[in-house]
C-alpha cells in the first residue's frame, strides 16, 4: 500500500479524501450503469421514431430545472444541496419501481423512465465533478482525478455485470432497488468528505460551505461571457455529436439482431462492460502519466486520432460489430482521457463557474447536442444513409474534435 501511495504521489493527509472520492464515484457510476442497459432496452422498444422525442423532452426538462438548480446552489450550503440531489434521485427511482406493475411497463411509463435516466445521469455526474474541483487544488487534480475516474470505471464495470447477471433472475424492476442502495452509499461518502474538505479549505482561508450566491441563471450567462468556457462548450458539443451519431446508428441494428428486450439489455450491458474494462486499463496505465507530464492537450488529441482511425475501420468493414467496437473505443477514450482533462480545467475557475457554468455545459449543452443530432440521425437513417457514409462523417467530426482541443488548451494556459 505504501508503494501505491508513493506511485500516485499521495500525502498522508490526502489519503482519506482520495479513498472516499474513489468510492463515491465508484458507487455513483455503478448505480447508474445498473440501469443504463435497462434504459437502452426500454428506449429501443419504443422504436427509432420515439428515441429523439425522449432526448427532446429531456432537454426541455433540463432547461426547466436549471433555474431551480441555480437557485438551490446559490442559497444552500454545499453539503445540503449535494445530499438533496441524491435524495431526490432515490425518491424518483422508488416511484418508477412502484409504477413497474407486475414486471411490466406502460408506454407512458417507459417513456417517462427513459427521460428521467437521460436527465439524471448527466446532472449527477456533473455535480460530482463540480464537488471534486471544489475540494481539490489544481495540483491535486492532476495527481488524483485519473485515480478517482478509475474508481468510477470500476463501478461502471460492476454495474453492467450486475445487470447482465440479475436482469433475468430478479426482473427488470428490481434493478432499480439495486441502484437505490448504491446511491445511498454515495450519501455516506458525502458525509465523510465534507469535514476533510472544510478543514483543507479553511487552511487556505476560505469556506466551501458558504452559499455561492449570485444569479440562478449565472451558468448560462458565464459560458457566453468567457471565451475559455465557450471553448469548452464547443469541445463538449462536438464530442456529444460523435457519441450520438453512433448511438442512433446502433438502435435499428440491435433491434434487427435481437428481437427480445431482455436479450438487447444483455447486449447493451456487454458493450458497457467492454467499454469500462478498456477505460480502466487506460486510466491506470495512461491517463495520470499523460496529464501530469504532458498536460491537457495530449488527453484531447489522442482520442481524436483513435476515433478517426475507428471510423476509417468502419468505412472499410461496415457491420454492427465494428460499430460496437468504435463505440467502445470512443466512450473509453472519453471517460479515461477527455473527462479527467476537462474536469481538471475547472480547478482554475471560480466556484460559480464550477457549479453553475459547468453544470450548464454538462447538462443543457450536452443534451442540446443529443437533441439536435438525434433528430438529424433519425432523418439520415430514414433517408437510407449507409454505414460507410456515416463513417465518413465521423472522420470529419474526429478532426473537428482535435482542433477544438487545441483551442481549449491554448485558452486554459491564459487563465
Amino acid at each position: 500500500m505504501v508503494s501505491l501511495w508513493r506511485l500516485f504521489e499521495v500525502e498522508r493527509s490526502e489519503r482519506a479524501a482520495l479513498i472516499w472520492s474513489f468510492l463515491f464515484f465508484k458507487f455513483l457510476l455503478c448505480g447508474y450503469y445498473v440501469v443504463r442497459p435497462l434504459r437502452d432496452a426500454v428506449l429501443s422498444s419504443l422504436g427509432i421514431e420515439d428515441a429523439p422525442k425522449v432526448f427532446s423532452v429531456a432537454f426541455v426538462l433540463m432547461l426547466a430545472l436549471l433555474p431551480a438548480y441555480g437557485a438551490i446552489v446559490a442559497r444552500m450550503p454545499r453539503r445540503q444541496f449535494l445530499l438533496l440531489s441524491f435524495a431526490l434521485i432515490i425518491a424518483a427511482f422508488l416511484v418508477f419501481y412502484v409504477g413497474w406493475t407486475d414486471g411490466a411497463q406502460s408506454r407512458t411509463h417507459a417513456f417517462a423512465f427513459s427521460v428521467f435516466v437521460t436527465v439524471f445521469n448527466l446532472f449527477i455526474v456533473s455535480v460530482f465533478w463540480s464537488f471534486m474541483a471544489d475540494i481539490f487544488t489544481s495540483d491535486q487534480a492532476k495527481r488524483f482525478f485519473g485515480v478517482i475516474a478509475a474508481g468510477g470505471t470500476i463501478g461502471a464495470i460492476l454495474g453492467p455485470l450486475l445487470t447482465s447477471l440479475l436482469v433475468i433472475p430478479i426482473g427488470q424492476a428490481n434493478l432499480l432497488l439495486v441502484s437505490v442502495g448504491l446511491f445511498a452509499l454515495c450519501m455516506l461518502c458525502i458525509f465523510k468528505l465534507i469535514p476533510w474538505a472544510r478543514e483543507q479549505e479553511l487552511l487556505r482561508g476560505k469556506d466551501g460551505e458558504e452559499p455561492i450566491g449570485g444569479s440562478f441563471l449565472a451558468g448560462a450567462r458565464l459560458v457566453f461571457q468567457s471565451k475559455f468556457l465557450f471553448s469548452v462548450v464547443v469541445l463538449t458539443f462536438i464530442g456529444v455529436t460523435i457519441g450520438t451519431l453512433i448511438y442512433y446508428q446502433r438502435i435499428p441494428l440491435a433491434v434487427a439482431a435481437y428481437a427480445d428486450q431482455a436479450q438487447r439489455t444483455q447486449f447493451f450491458a456487454h458493450i458497457d462492460q467492454a467499454t469500462n474494462v478498456l477505460t480502466l486499463i487506460l486510466q491506470v496505465f495512461l491517463a495520470r502519466i499523460l496529464l501530469t507530464r504532458f498536460g491537457v492537450l495530449a488527453l484531447l488529441l489522442i482520442p481524436a486520432a483513435v476515433i478517426g482511425v475507428g471510423f476509417f475501420a468502419l468505412l472499410l468493414v461496415p457491420s454492427i460489430w465494428v460499430l460496437a467496437m468504435v463505440q467502445t473505443a470512443t466512450r473509453a477514450m472519453n471517460f479515461a482521457l477527455v473527462q479527467p482533462a476537462k474536469e481538471s480545467l475547472f480547478t482554475r475557475t471560480d466556484r460559480e463557474s464550477r457549479y453553475k457554468a459547468k453544470n450548464f455545459i454538462d447538462t443543457a449543452i450536452y443534451r442540446a447536442g443529443d437533441v439536435s443530432l438525434g433528430w438529424a440521425s433519425r432523418f439520415l437513417i430514414e433517408a437510407g444513409i449507409s454505414i460507410g457514409q456515416f463513417a465518413g462523417l465521423g472522420i470529419v467530426l474526429a478532426a473537428a474534435f482535435g482542433l477544438s482541443g487545441v483551442w481549449v488548451n491554448r485558452l486554459q494556459k491564459k487563465l
